[in-house]
C-alpha cells in the first residue's frame, strides 16, 4: 500500500504489550493526539494484525511471551509486506546488551520506562515523517520504474513516457531540494551553500542546526553513485541526522559515525556507501568537535586568510562492521569561516584534459576568499569554465559557515 494512497487518513500506530494497563495508557494517549491504534497483547495477535492491517509505525514492549519481542521484531522486518514499518522499542532498562539486540532485529529506536509523553510523541512522529520521505521516493521508483517496462513493450508512446520519466524525476529532484535548510544570515553563525546535482538526482546533500541555545551542528556527506538509489540513501542518512533518530550524543561525531555505521551497512544497502563531515560548534567556548569519514578535508579560514584543513583519517561509512572512529577539536577564532565540499568541487578533467584536483582548488579558493565580495558561485563558474566538456560529472556541493 502506498502512502500517498493514505495521506489524509490518521497514522495508525500498533502497540504490542502483554500487560493491559499498558495497552489502555498509550492507546490513550496516542487517540487523544490525533492517532489510529490498534492494540496487540501478543506476538501472534501481533502478526496477524499486521497482515490484516498495515499500521504506520509500531510500538514494540520488551517482553517474554511464546514468542519475544526480538523474534517478532525481526518477523515483521523480514516479511516484505511490513518491512518498512518503523519499529520502536519500549524498555524498562538501559543495558546496552538489550539495547544492541533491539537495533540488530530490525528496531529503529527505542525508549525507555518511564517514559515523558512529549519525548514518546516526539520519537513517533519523526518516524512517521522518516517513512513518509522514504515511501514518497520509493513511490517514484516504483512509477518510473513502471513507465520503463511499458517503454520496453511499446514504442507507440515513447515520447509521452519520456516525458512522464522527466517529470516525475524533477518532482523527486524537488523534494530533495526542500529538504536543503534555509540560509542564516544573522550572528553568530552566517551560511552559504551551493548545490548542484550532476543528474536530476544525486548523491550530495548536508544540512545544519541547532542542538540547543550553544551547540550548532553541521554536515555534509556524498553517497557514492548517483540516480535514485543514491538520493534515497542520502535523504535518509540526513534525515537521520537532522532529526536525531539516532539514540546517541550527537555532540559527539565518533557515537553518531558507529551508529550511522550500523544502520547503512553497506551489505544492506545494495553496497551504498557514503563519505561525511560532520562539526558541532560551541560558541560558548568556541570549540569544534569534528570528525570525517572518508571525506575532503573542511577549510577552516582565518581573518588572516591562513587555511588549516580539518580531516580525520577515519574510512567510508557503511565499508566495516563494528569499529570505532577519530575525532579530534579545534578552537574557532572570531571572524572564521569553514568551507565543507564534496570531491564534485574539485575532480574534474579540464580543457588541457588533467585533473584540477584538491591542492589546486585549495589555492584557488584561498585566492577567492580574500575579496569581500566573494560568492561561492564565483567558484563554480569558474571551474565550469575550465572544464572540458561545459559539465560535471559528479554532483558540485559547497557549503560555508561563517563564525562572528
Amino acid at each position: 500500500m502506498q502512502y500517498k494512497d493514505n495521506i489524509h487518513k490518521k497514522p495508525l500506530i500498533l502497540i504490542i504489550d502483554d500487560i493491559t494497563r499498558n495497552l489502555q495508557l498509550l492507546g490513550t494517549i496516542l487517540i487523544n493526539e490525533g492517532f489510529e491504534v490498534s492494540l496487540a497483547e501478543n506476538g501472534t495477535k501481533a502478526l496477524l494484525n499486521i497482515s490484516t492491517s498495515k499500521p504506520d509505525l509500531i510500538l514494540l514492549d520488551i517482553m517474554s511471551s511464546e514468542i519475544n519481542s526480538y523474534d517478532i521484531c525481526r518477523r515483521i522486518v523480514n516479511n516484505p509486506e511490513s518491512h518498512d514499518i518503523p519499529i520502536i522499542f519500549l524498555t524498562s532498562t538501559t543495558d546496552s546488551e538489550n539495547i544492541i539486540k533491539a537495533y540488530e532485529s530490525g528496531g529503529v529506536d527505542y525508549i525507555t520506562k518511564p517514559f515523558k509523553k512529549e519525548e514518546l510523541l516526539s520519537r513517533i512522529k519523526i518516524h512517521i515523517e522518516l517513512r513518509k520521505s522514504k515511501v514518497i521516493i520509493q513511490d517514484k521508483v516504483k512509477e518510473i520504474e513502471e513507465i520503463n517496462r511499458q517503454l520496453v513493450s511499446s514504442n507507440k508512446d515513447r515520447e509521452h513516457y519520456l516525458g512522464v520519466i522527466h517529470s516525475e524525476l524533477d518532482l523527486a529532484a524537488n523534494y530533495v531540494r526542500s529538504m536543503l535548510p534555509e540560509a542564516l544570515i544573522s550572528p553568530p553563525i552566517k551560511t552559504d551553500w551551493l548545490f548542484i546535482p550532476s543528474a536530476r538526482l544525486g548523491g550530495d546533500s548536508f544540512g545544519y542546526h541547532w542542538l540547543d541555545e550553544n551547540n550548532f551542528i553541521f554536515y555534509l556527506l556524498d553517497v557514492c553513485g548517483h540516480g535514485i538509489g543514491s538520493t534515497l540513501m542520502s535523504m535518509s542518512a540526513i534525515n537521520t541526522i537532522k532529526f536525531q533518530t539516532l539514540s546517541v550524543d550527537f555532540k559527539d561525531p565518533g557515537q553518531v559515525f558507529s551508529s550511522l555505521n550500523h544502520a547503512f551497512d553497506m551489505v544492506k544497502h545494495n553496497d551504498l556507501y557514503f563519505s561525511i563531515w560532520y562539526g558541532i560548534f560551541n560558541k560558548k567556548t568556541r570549540e569544534l568537535t569534528f570528525s570525517s569519514a572518508g571525506h575532503p578535508p573542511a577549510l577552516l579560514i582565518n581573518k588572516e586568510n591562513d587555511i588549516e584543513e580539518l580531516q580525520t583519517r577515519n574510512l567510508f561509512i557503511g565499508t566495516i562492521p563494528k569499529r570505532s572512529f577519530n575525532t579530534a577539536t579545534y578552537h574557532i577564532p572570531e571572524n572564521s569561516s569553514i568551507l565543507l565540499y564534496s570531491d564534485g568541487v574539485y575532480e574534474f578533467k579540464t580543457k588541457e584534459n588533467k585533473v584540477w584536483g584538491l591542492r589546486s582548488f585549495i589555492e584557488h579558493y584561498k585566492n577567492l576568499q580574500s575579496k569581500s565580495d566573494y560568492k561561492l558561485t564565483q567558484y563554480y563558474e569558474y571551474a565550469k569554465s575550465m572544464t572540458k566538456s561545459g559539465v560535471f560529472d559528479d554532483d558540485f556541493s559547497m557549503l560555508k559557515i561563517e563564525f562572528m
